[in-house]
Order: C-alpha cells, then structure tokens, then sequence
C-alpha cells in the first residue's frame, strides 16, 4: 500500500494526516509506504505548484519533459514500480463539496477495477457514519483525472491493483 499526501501545496491536509498516522501506523502484514510530504517546495510556498514548477499530479508516469515536475513524477513512479504496489491512497483536499459544484470536494475518486466501487462504498460507509449529524456526506466518483498518479497506474497492469483518491 502506498500512501501519498502533498501532491498539491495548497493542499496540506493529506501531508498532515498521514504525518500523524506513520508513527501509530501497525501493520498486520504487507508492507505500507508513506511519502506524507510529495512536494515540499509547493507545501512550503502554500501554493498548488512548486515555485517555477508545473502541476504534479498531472506529470505521470514518467513526463517527457527533463523539468523539476517531471524528474519529481519519475522518482514517486519509481517508487510505485519498486515496491509493485497493490494500492495507492492519494490524499487531496477541495474548495467545496462536491454535491453542490463543480468541485471534487467530500469524495473517494476510483479507476475501473472490480472490486474498486465495492471498497469505495465502504470507505465511503465507514466515513459518513463518523461524520456529525448535518455535515455534508461523502460519495465517490470515477474515474480520477487524466495523468494523475492514480489514473496512470491504474493504465499502466495488465491487472490494475486498486486506486483511489481521497479528497475531504
């Protein structure tokens, strides 16, 4: 499993919760890689780019072009490729919700894959069930955004593992 937040630097809440959760992370088998903090000079700027960059999540697998996003997008592929992993969670936070515009807002984003709306429900389930009564409710939606690190892995096997995209 590959947890990823801070692909976007105007988007904090991802690298936040899954630098809380490394340390108290216990894991029953397999093996769990957390990349918390994907671009530091975009989270450290605030902004949704890094300085003089291009946008991140739109540079994968591996960019054609010999830029700082695209160098950046080849060494997390590369990770992704090493480890042959199963799943990838990728954390991002919206401006709204998404029932009520044309934000990505309060959902589980998925590719194609059998068994992925089945454990998008469930995520889906369990979040809502722990939200107070009157907050905006969670729903998920397919397919993530072309050349996102989810989308192209999700092209890139034969048996494409899981692939969701967690935006709150």
């Amino acid at each position: 499993m590959f947890l990823v937040g801070g692909i976007h630097g105007d988007e904090p809440a991802g690298a936040g919760a899954l630098e809380i959760i490394r340390d108290d992370l216990s894991v029953g088998a397999g093996k769990v890689i957390i990349l918390p903090r994907a671009n530091i000079p975009a989270l450290e700027a605030g902004e949704r780019y890094a300085p003089g960059a291009r946008d991140l999540n739109r540079a994968f697998p591996v960019d054609e072009e010999k830029d700082w996003t695209g160098r950046l997008a080849s060494e997390i592929w590369n990770i992704v490729i090493e480890y042959e992993v199963d799943i990838i969670f990728d954390l991002h936070e919206a401006r709204d919700f998404y029932q009520i515009s044309d934000s990505v807002g309060q959902t589980v984003i998925l590719n194609p894959h059998p068994d992925g709306a089945l454990l998008a429900l469930h995520l889906v389930t369990e979040i809502n069930q722990h939200l107070p009564p009157g907050k905006k409710r969670f729903t998920y939606i397919s397919p993530t955004v072309q050349n996102s690190l989810t989308r192209v892995a999700n092209e890139n096997w034969k048996y494409p593992p899981l692939f969701l995209k967690l935006l709150w």
